[in-house]
This record gives C-alpha cells, structure tokens and sequence, in this order.
C-alpha cells in the first residue's frame, strides 16, 4: 500500500519587522506589530510622538524611553 504526502510549497515572503525603530523594544502584541508595519513606531511610541512623526522630526532613543510609561527593572 502506498501514501502520497500532500505537499504544499510556500511562497517566499519578507520578514515582517517586529522592533520599534523609535523605542528600540520589541512589539508586546499584534497591535504593536500592525503598527510597527505601519508607521515603523510601536503603539506607545506612535501615541507619544504623533506630531514629531508626522512631521517627519525624530527624537533621539533616550528622550523616547524617558517619556515612556515602563518600569524596567535591572536584576
């Protein structure tokens, strides 16, 4: 008795980017990656810097992080 494996090919696709160009952190969920794809900026980032994006401005990585709303932690 013979099986025949159903083989399906996939189509080569870009690598969807996942980082925030602004912040530097990764997406925390799928609106993060939606606009990340979008705006190249996480939700936050956008939400803060709205004006500054859309006037084509880009603030430095340490003046975003400081504004942000996170606590990290060091351990």
């Amino acid at each position: 008795m013979s099986y025949r494996n159903n083989i399906k090919l996939k189509k080569a696709v870009e690598p969807v980017q996942c980082v925030c160009s602004y912040c530097g952190f990764l997406g925390r969920d799928k609106d993060d990656i939606a606009s990340i794809f979008k705006s190249k900026a996480c939700t936050e980032c956008f939400s803060l810097f709205y004006n500054d994006i859309n006037k084509n401005r880009r603030p430095t990585r340490e003046v975003v992080r400081s504004r942000m709303n996170i606590f990290i932690e060091e351990v």
